[in-house]
Formats: structure tokens, sequence, C-alpha cells
């Protein structure tokens, strides 16, 4: 019986460090949040998703406005309390069905699903940014932070991952240019 129980109890820790191992492939190890590989999956299921089923979804890349100044500042242990707190509050703002990724830095891109039109994309994205805009304390501080995000609809705008990615890069790049803090809509007639 003793044996029994020793194989059991090997068995169970073999099977949770596989799944420690698999979730660290996939996640990032800061945030817990969905890293690219797992973005890009996700991404490319929500393309199948949106192309089979006649509607649209869209990418949003956000990324911090300044956040070099703020490290530089208060530290990267303070850096890596804000990218939690952020990666936080992101996850709070999108639907159950959304996926928010944190892709590198202080970039993250969230995939919404089932998105009307440019008003409901825009809509979702104002809740991203009024929700991690809002002061975070770290120690005794208490540190504001602003975003630039850039959207891009699927299967509009395309169906292959990494030029949906350089199209919302184009765009999070000219919510920057346009003064921070913004949110930027790529549309077809566009040339961000």
């Amino acid at each position: 019986m003793t044996k029994i129980i020793r194989v059991a109890n090997n068995i169970t820790n073999i099977i949770k460090q596989q799944r420690q191992i698999e979730h660290m492939a996939y996640h990032d190890s800061l945030t817990g949040l969905p890293n690219r590989s797992l973005f890009k999956d996700r991404l490319n299921q929500a393309i199948l998703h949106s192309t089979r089923n006649h509607n649209s979804g869209v990418i949003a890349l956000l990324d911090l406005d300044k956040f070099k100044q703020i490290n530089d500042t208060y530290g990267h242990a303070a850096g890596d309390e804000i990218l939690k707190t952020v990666a936080h509050r992101l996850t709070l703002s999108v639907r159950e069905s959304d996926t928010v990724a944190r892709m590198s830095g202080d970039e993250f891109l969230a995939i919404f699903h089932h998105v009307t039109d440019h008003n409901h994309a825009k809509i979702l994205a104002q809740q991203l940014l009024s929700n991690i805009c809002q002061p975070i304390s770290i120690g005794n501080k208490e540190i504001t932070i602003a975003a630039s995000i850039g959207l891009c609809f699927f299967p509009e705008q395309g169906t292959n991952i990494d030029e949906l990615l350089k199209c919302a890069d184009k765009a999070m790049y000219t919510a920057k240019e346009t003064g921070r803090n913004r949110i930027y809509l790529t549309t077809n007639d566009s040339n961000p």
C-alpha cells in the first residue's frame, strides 16, 4: 500500500511540474498574462472564428507613455509593480471572452471579439485607458501613468497575424505622435 501511495504522489508531482512548465512557456513571468506565443495562438483562433461567423474583432496594442522615465525616477522594482497593476487592471477591463497579453516591456495587447463597429471599438479601448490611468500607489508615492492605444480590425484589415500586429503598431505610434494618452483606430481609408 505504501508503494502505491508513493507512485501516486510521484505521478501527481510530475503532472504538477508539467503544468508549471506549460504555464511558464505560454505566460509572462512578471504579470502572469499570456505571452506573445499564446497571444498569437488566440489571435489566430479569433481570426478563424470571426471569418467563419462573418463578424469582426479588434486587436488593441497598448504602450505605456514615458515608462522609461518612471523606471529611471522610481526604480525598476516600482516599474515592475506598475506593470503588474496595469496587467490586473487590463484583465478587469475586458470581457471574459477577450484576451489580454503582455508582449514585452511596457507593451500589452488585447483581443476583443464580436466588435460591432468603430464606435464600439473605441468604447472598449477607452475603458482600458480609463482604468489603467488611475493613480497607482507605490510605497508612499502615487504615480499616474498614461498610455497610447492603436486599434486594428480583423478580418477587415487582414487575417495575417504579423500584418495585423504591424497595423496595430502603426496605429499606436500615431496615437503617440498626435499627443499620447489617446486611442487611434486604423481604418481601411487611413494611413497611420
